[in-house]
């Protein structure tokens, strides 16, 4: 008994068509356009996400160097030399003595008062102002 080489199966006209759709899809102008947006197309939606979130950075740095800007010029003024001029008020006493006094209103300087002094400087003094009239303590 003789075996016999297994035939190959001729091409069908199916997998001819097959072939034939593939390769015609090099030949057709339309293959080549849809390749050329696809090569464009990622650059340029690249190219467009790296603008929007290089201008979000920008605008984000330049807001924050604006506010920065604002609060250094509403801090700009003629300043106290010394620490002893906040809050101070020269008051004329009745024998025409003038002293530099510190007027305490806020509750919290009320409440500070003189904590933390070790003295006050001579022709210096301070008031302590409350809204209504009584008798208040003081810690010195």
């Amino acid at each position: 008994m003789e075996t016999a080489a297994p035939e190959t199966p001729a091409p069908t006209s199916v997998q001819a068509d097959r072939i034939k759709r593939f390769l015609h899809v090099l030949v057709q102008p339309r293959s080549y356009l849809n390749a050329l947006y696809m090569l464009t197309a990622f650059p340029l939606g690249l190219t467009y996400f790296l603008v929007l979130v290089t201008g979000a950075i920008s605008g984000a740095f330049l807001s924050i160097v604006g506010i920065g800007f604002l609060i250094l010029l509403a801090n700009c003024g003629q300043k106290p030399d010394a620490v002893d001029d906040f809050h101070t008020r020269d008051v004329t006493l009745p024998g025409g003595r003038t002293i530099k006094v510190e007027t305490m209103v806020d509750q919290v300087d009320l409440m500070r008062g003189m904590m933390f002094r070790t003295s006050i400087a001579p022709d210096h003094g301070m008031l302590f102002v409350h809204s209504q009239p009584g008798k208040y303590t003081y810690w010195m």
